[in-house]
């Protein structure tokens, strides 16, 4: 098939919301064409609306601090997605960090989030939206304590995702992979374990999964920071 057989193929599947098919035949159209202004047009927005189911609808309710839970797998993805996105167009549109930043505070990221805003402050100042966002992280507002019933129930949720991201991963699902590693390294729903989280997040690097890449540049320079405290002791 040619990059314009691709192209119209992937655009029927982007019209009917089958966003993996879509990105699949665009991501094909740009290998044989990495010109195809159209596929990298449509591929950013099916990596968008796929990190969008993702994520669920949550209209304006940024700081919601219940709809996380029990969603580890789904921010992920959704995050990986708008990482794709952004990668595509990093200066063009805010938007998408103004969402990645969104799925980053929900999982309790707030630097990263904060990173993503003061993004979009360099592209627009005046982002009202952007300075709010910000405020409200650093100045939040107090929570009651959760319930242990409610500790209980999450813990159970995220012991059952993992059972299902670890059975997916030894499958070969580089996305599985993925986001197990992060598990993996932040000791989120499975004991933290580095050497398990790098090995993971490696696999799903060597599938063309290059979000991975930025978790295993993060290790490294955690790692890099420990070594260094270490000598200066």
């Amino acid at each position: 098939m040619t990059e314009s057989e691709h192209y119209l193929r992937g655009l029927e599947y982007f019209n009917n919301g089958d966003y993996d098919r879509a990105i699949k035949d665009f991501k094909t159209a740009l290998k044989i064409e990495p010109d195809y202004r159209f596929a990298k047009d449509k591929l950013y927005w099916a990596y968008c609306n796929r990190a969008a189911k993702y994520r669920g609808e949550m209209g304006l309710d940024l700081l919601n601090p219940d709809y996380a839970k029990g969603r580890t797998k789904e921010l992920n993805l959704a995050i990986a997605d708008y990482t794709e996105a952004i990668n595509l167009k990093p200066d063009e549109i805010s938007s998408t960090y103004m969402c990645r930043a969104i799925v980053y505070n929900m999982k309790g990221e707030n630097e990263k989030a904060i990173a993503d805003l003061e993004v979009i402050l360099k592209i627009d100042p005046n982002d009202a939206t952007a300075k709010e966002f910000i405020e409200l992280m650093q100045n939040p507002v107090s929570q009651p304590p959760e319930e242990n019933e409610v500790d209980e129930k999450k813990s159970r949720e995220e012991k059952k995702a993992a059972e299902k991201l670890i059975k997916e991963a030894k499958q070969g699902d580089a996305r599985a992979q993925y986001i197990l590693g992060i598990m993996y390294n932040e000791g989120e729903g499975v004991p933290q374990d580095i050497a398990k989280a790098k090995e993971l997040l490696n696999k799903a690097v060597a599938q063309g999964w290059d979000a991975a890449k930025d978790i295993l540049d993060e290790i490294k320079a955690a790692e890099l920071k420990t070594a260094k405290q270490g000598k200066a002791i």
